[in-house]
């Protein structure tokens, strides 16, 4: 299961509504797509729930579309180790 790590958090422009990821001195100003995202990755879904999810929120989009759009996402993400691996057992 994926989410953010503590240190992050989506918030909104106050004057805009953008969306940003917040974390220790500095920001990541994200599309409408990049936000959705985001707000899946709660702990409770794996990547791939995160991808289902999606195709069923946008049939009109190739699912091939949707999961190499995501896998990028969370590589960035990953990279600025923005995500933490949550382990559901007790």
């Amino acid at each position: 299961m994926l989410r953010l790590r503590n240190k992050a958090r989506l918030v909104r422009r106050a004057r805009t509504g953008a969306p940003l990821l917040v974390y220790p001195e500095r920001a990541l100003e994200l599309n409408a797509s990049a936000a959705e995202i985001v707000e899946l990755l709660d702990g409770t879904r794996s990547l791939e729930e995160v991808i289902v999810e999606l195709c069923k929120r946008h049939p009109d989009v190739p699912p091939e579309a949707i999961g190499d759009g995501v896998d990028r996402f969370v590589t960035a993400l990953r990279c600025r180790a923005l995500l933490d691996e949550v382990s559901l057992r007790p």
